[in-house]
């Protein structure tokens, strides 16, 4: 179905009455406030990855040993492993054959006060898993 518009001959009839259409003013319409701050990336841990570890913290065993505090590191290590043998954190046995081991290192730490001063020496005993190839286990 199609429909056509004709065109009148007739004048429009015009009322005395204008209907009026609301007008809106521009005035009324808020203007969107925009921030005048410079967006930037996060500065992702800051200063917090710098504080995270002392650089006096031994990164080897024979750093630990040669320290004027190997007494302590020593005693720490003992410490530990008196803990982990309490608590049977592991069993020996015989190295079955085709089985690697998994390495492992010592993690030294200062605990520091309040103050800033060395309240204890820790030693952690963390194996080394990124040098374990998982398809061999």
């Amino acid at each position: 179905m199609r429909y056509c518009l004709k065109k009148s001959s007739e004048a429009p009839q015009h009322s005395d009455a204008t209907t009026s259409v609301p007008m809106v003013s521009t005035d009324s319409i808020p203007v969107l406030r925009r921030s005048a701050r410079v967006s930037q990336p996060p500065n992702r841990y800051g200063f917090l990855g710098l504080t995270s570890q002392s650089d006096n913290d031994p990164k080897t065993f024979g750093e630990a040993m040669s320290d004027i505090d190997s007494d302590k590191w020593f005693e720490a290590m003992r410490s530990k492993m008196d803990s982990m043998g309490s608590n049977q954190v592991w069993t020996f046995i015989d190295l079955p054959k085709g089985v690697k081991l998994v390495w492992c290192k010592w993690v030294y730490k200062h605990k520091l006060g309040a103050d800033g001063e060395v309240t204890a020496f820790k030693a952690r005993l963390v194996a080394k898993l990124h040098l374990t190839t998982w398809d061999r286990l």
